[in-house]
């Protein structure tokens, strides 16, 4: 019986995730055969990455330190009959 080494078995795994996954750019970081292109995608994906990360926490500090208050006050009173004829 044939066993594959633990480093062959993950790099099928992570070149089987590449070429199926919908995340874009890591399809092109794994599956590419240049280094170069390799790195430059690698960059491209971390800096997109960072970026969400860097927004997505601007958002939620603006949203969780929103100051909200809330003020109801009665414009007029609106006197309603007090006979209600209900349809049978």
């Amino acid at each position: 019986m044939y066993r594959m080494s633990q480093k062959k078995v993950l790099e099928k795994v992570f070149v089987d995730f590449g070429s199926q996954t919908s995340m874009h750019g890591v399809s092109h970081v794994i599956s590419n055969k240049s280094m170069k292109t390799r790195v430059l995608w690698s960059v491209i994906c971390m800096a997109s990455m960072g970026t969400f990360l860097w927004m997505f926490s601007q958002l939620i500090t603006k949203f969780i330190s929103y100051p909200v208050q809330v003020k109801v006050h009665q414009v007029r009173i609106i006197q309603f009959s007090h006979i209600s004829a209900i349809m049978f």
